[in-house]
């Protein structure tokens, strides 16, 4: 941080105080408007135009809890350090958004600051920093508003805010727009797989007399669907080969740690909640027999060998 920026409290750039978000219990949520909880907040540095859990709001509610774009959302509590204070910034919906009471809302004067200069200072090191110095650890890691408000941050020139805002968010646009080309370039191929391999429409087509595909990959394609119906997958494409999944992969389960057990510093933990939703289709490939290529193939970018 330039030396020559001044420096003050967080609050000197607000709109209006910080302000908790609204507790609601489980059995009024699934209607209503969207609600920012915990998890998206943890999911998504940038929250806009996502799916998110509902809740009812009275109309004097929605005047007090309606984000706007910009909003600052920092956590309250985590069972960890690092998560206590994260921040995350509100960009905009279709639809009103609220937030619920484990989050806290920074609503900045655009006259005075750029909501996403701050967003920006608080996931980098040095507000990193300045956020763990608030934190409190008990039985869990948290802020409370008072002491956010009054977090010494810097107050660099608008015009100096601005810039950067833009050049970090031309970034960050650029690598969201890369993952939805990945995520649409995955769902290009799942489909691709399920038709071929699972509804083997390939062999159907050649079945019916329809030439769907170059000659070189046409003459891999079986004349009919003599047992492809159900698990008795009977004639087989030259090379392949039935398996099991224990012939491609070894599987573990992983240790059952305790709360207790974790610690800041160490080996990171894949924890059920923050897999990849991916994964989940090796429950389905237990339930099936394998039909295996005799060549090296690859699943999630690693190599197997079968």
């Amino acid at each position: 941080m330039p030396r020559a920026w001044p420096v003050g409290p967080f609050e000197s750039v607000f709109a209006e105080p910080l302000r908790n978000g609204l507790t609601k219990p489980r059995s009024v949520r699934g209607t209503g408007i969207k609600v920012v909880t915990m998890g998206e907040v943890f999911a998504h540095d940038r929250i806009a135009h996502i799916e998110m859990d509902r809740v009812p709001l009275s109309e004097g509610e929605a005047v007090r809890y309606t984000l706007q774009t910009g909003d600052l959302l920092f956590a309250r509590q985590s069972l960890v350090l690092s998560g206590a204070g994260k921040c995350s910034i509100f960009l905009g919906d279709d639809e009103p958004v609220t937030f619920e009471g484990h989050l806290i809302r920074a609503r900045i004067d655009p006259r005075r600051a750029d909501s996403r200069f701050y967003y920006y200072f608080f996931n980098s090191m040095g507000g990193r920093q300045a956020i763990e110095r608030i934190v409190e650890q008990v039985a869990a890691a948290g802020i409370r508003s008072s002491d956010l408000g009054k977090l010494v941050v810097p107050f660099p020139p608008l015009a100096d805010q601005q810039a950067i805002a833009a050049i970090l968010s031309a970034f960050d646009d650029k690598i969201e727009l890369n993952r939805r080309k990945i995520a649409t370039l995955e769902a290009l191929a799942g489909a691709l797989f399920q038709s071929w391999f699972v509804d083997y429409a390939p062999v159907r087509a050649r079945a019916a007399g329809c030439a769907l595909l170059p000659a070189e990959v046409a003459g891999l394609i079986l004349d009919g669907l003599d047992g492809l119906d159900g698990l008795d997958l009977g004639k087989l494409p030259p090379g392949w080969r039935v398996g099991v999944l224990g012939d491609l992969v070894g599987l573990l389960p992983g240790y059952a740690f305790r709360s207790g057990d974790w610690v800041e510093a160490a080996c990171p933990l894949s924890r059920l909640g923050r897999s990849n939703p991916k994964s989940l289709i090796w429950t389905r490939l237990v339930m099936w027999r394998l039909t295996l290529p005799d060549r090296p193939i690859y699943i999630n970018s690693e190599r197997a060998t079968c």
